[in-house]
């Protein structure tokens, strides 16, 4: 099984002020495909932050796969791919342009 965790960038959901419905999706797609959820963390739209948890679940809990779901936006505090960049030893280009495959 493979070692997953998931990251949710968003002010709102750390705040409490709105309930993040990707995480619910995003565990029964990944269990129905074989993928173990260990890890989820809700956190603000902060580059350190986002980068230290990637890093935290990378070195410490050793998951497989990190995926991040929110900050992605044009807004000033929409920081994901930036903290995901930040932390980056190799970039696979490929797989990010699978994921769009099915919506073009």
């Amino acid at each position: 099984m493979i070692k997953t965790g998931i990251i949710i960038s968003s002010d709102k959901a750390f705040n409490g002020k709105r309930k993040d419905l990707s995480e619910d999706i995003m565990k029964e797609i990944l269990s129905k495909n074989g993928f173990s959820v260990d890890f989820t963390s809700i956190l603000p739209d902060e580059e350190t932050l986002l980068s230290e948890e990637m890093v935290n679940m990378a070195d410490k809990h050793h998951v497989d796969l990190i995926l991040t779901t929110g900050g992605t936006g044009f807004r000033e505090r929409d920081v994901t791919p930036e903290a995901t960049e930040k932390i980056l030893t190799r970039k696979a280009n490929g797989i990010a342009q699978a994921i769009l495959l099915p919506f073009a």
